[in-house]
């Protein structure tokens, strides 16, 4: 979970009230036969209006992949009218929960 807002859009430090971008998460690990890149959230239409906003998703890691050596997690987004989106984050906070048979 974090809490994010709008920074900037391209060089611009102060887009518009109206000004909307949207922005994923992405858990990056291994997973045998499939994509590295696991895209388990998304946040659209956050306007600069919005101010800053809390934002949280759930995801599991597939049992298929077992090594844990070069996980990454991030945000990113999506160009809006060829130009980046900044964001600003904090309270930024990923907890663990473990399946029952591993408490």
């Amino acid at each position: 979970e974090a809490d994010v807002k709008i920074a900037a859009h391209g060089t611009n430090t102060e887009p518009s009230p109206d000004f909307i971008g949207d922005f994923m998460v992405n858990a990056v690990y291994a997973d045998p036969g499939k994509s590295a890149d696991h895209v388990v959230g998304r946040n659209e239409n956050i306007k600069v209006s919005d101010g800053w906003v809390h934002t949280s998703c759930e995801f599991t890691v597939s049992a298929e992949s077992i090594d844990r050596g070069q996980d990454t997690f991030c945000f990113y987004a999506n160009p809006v009218n060829e130009k980046g989106v900044g964001y600003y984050f904090d309270n930024v906070k990923v907890t663990e929960i473990l399946p029952e048979e591993e408490k």
